[in-house]
């Protein structure tokens, strides 16, 4: 799987990890799926590993993450993001992503 996650409730911690080719269907898969699974809880600290992943979300890919970010708004609760990208682009849309 192009992107996969575990949660490390000891640690706080939901890990995001992308490889290769990742579309905007598998994206959203993925957070649609950490959010139903049981130990996902608000105010999970999240790091984004996203180094070897080849694809970068688009402007429009990522309003419509945001879009459901913000409808789980309570679910996900206040927290801190760290995300791990070496390729300028995908630097940049993480910045789009924080404002």
């Amino acid at each position: 799987m192009p992107l996969s996650y575990r949660i490390d409730s000891d640690a706080g911690t939901l890990v995001v990890v992308g490889e290769g080719v990742i579309s905007q269907s598998g994206r959203l898969e993925a957070i649609r799926a950490w959010l139903r699974d049981p130990p996902f809880r608000p105010g999970l600290n999240t790091l984004c590993d996203f180094p070897a992943a080849s694809t970068t979300p688009t402007m429009q890919e990522l309003r419509e993450i945001t879009s459901i970010i913000e409808q789980h708004g309570a679910a996900i609760g206040k927290k801190k993001l760290a995300v791990i990208a070496t390729k300028p682009v995908t630097f940049g849309v993480a910045r789009q992503f924080q404002s």
